[in-house]
C-alpha cells in the first residue's frame, strides 16, 4: 500500500468495509501518523492496532489477487 500513489490509497482505503480498518489506513498512509499517534486518536492499545493494521493488509491483498 505504501508504494501507490496517494490516490490509490485514498481510493483503497474508502472501498474498505470494516471503519476499523479505514480508520487505521488512513492515519497511517494517508495522515502518516506512527502507531502511537494512532492509538491515542483511536483510543486502542498498539496490539490492537497492529492486529486491525495486519488484517487490513490481508484484505486488500486478497482483493487485489481476486482481481
Amino acid at each position: 500500500l505504501h508504494l501507490c500513489n496517494r490516490r490509490q490509497r485514498q481510493m483503497c482505503i474508502r472501498d474498505r468495509s470494516d471503519p476499523q480498518e479505514q480508520a487505521v489506513l488512513r492515519y497511517k498512509y494517508i495522515l502518516g501518523l506512527n502507531e502511537n499517534k494512532i492509538c491515542l486518536k483511536m483510543h486502542f492499545e498498539k496490539t490492537k492496532i497492529y492486529e486491525i493494521h495486519k488484517t487490513a493488509l490481508k484484505n486488500l491483498q486478497k482483493n487485489k489477487n481476486a482481481e
